[in-house]
């Protein structure tokens, strides 16, 4: 639980940090050195390549992968450690404990590939997904190691990725009904 405060800042200054430090790379023209940060950052979002917005969204969608390879790896090995032969999901509740958490994780990666890259495109937030997407892989990665150590506290950090899904929905349906409402409004 003492953990989960430092999280909660990451994931609120991580994008910053991320944006402040890509944003120092720009060039070194007149016009680039009578930027603000706040400016530079936007002309980084303006760039001319469509896809410049969505390079986080990219990365956790890498990371996604890993975290899905760690913790199969981890049934691999916890079958082997307690004998249980494969296609067996029963065994004893150390082996239970990790097929579990790799299940639970497999059975939130297509939604929170799908939220995530739709809040990304769809909805209009491309470095908030991301950001977002970093807080829950970090949550799922948590989750997974608390997990194969016992069953109790794992909330602590699923609720939270639940909340993560949530405020996905929150923004992209949020944009579609603004959109929608632009338009009829004209």
């Amino acid at each position: 639980l003492l953990r989960l405060p430092l999280l909660i800042v990451l994931a609120k200054y991580f994008p910053i940090a991320l944006c402040l430090l890509f944003c120092g790379r720009l060039s070194t023209s007149t016009q680039a050195k009578d930027l603000t940060v706040a400016n530079r950052c936007s002309r980084i979002v303006m760039a001319e390549d469509p896809y410049a917005e969505l390079w986080l969204c990219a990365i956790v969608t890498v990371l996604v992968y890993f975290l899905n390879a760690r913790s199969g790896i981890a049934v691999g090995r916890a079958r082997h450690k307690y004998n249980v032969p494969m296609p067996l999901s029963n065994g004893p509740s150390e082996f239970q404990r990790v097929f579990r958490a790799h299940a639970n994780n497999a059975e939130q990666y297509p939604q929170f590939l799908a939220l995530m890259w739709t809040t990304a495109t769809v909805g209009g937030f491309p470095l908030v997904a991301g950001g977002l997407g970093v807080l829950w892989v970090v949550l799922r990665n948590l989750y997974v190691s608390q997990y194969h150590k016992a069953a109790k506290g794992v909330t602590a950090y699923s609720n939270p990725s639940y909340m993560v899904l949530g405020t996905y929905a929150i923004l992209t349906l949020g944009s579609i009904v603004y959109r929608l409402l632009k338009s009829f409004v004209r």
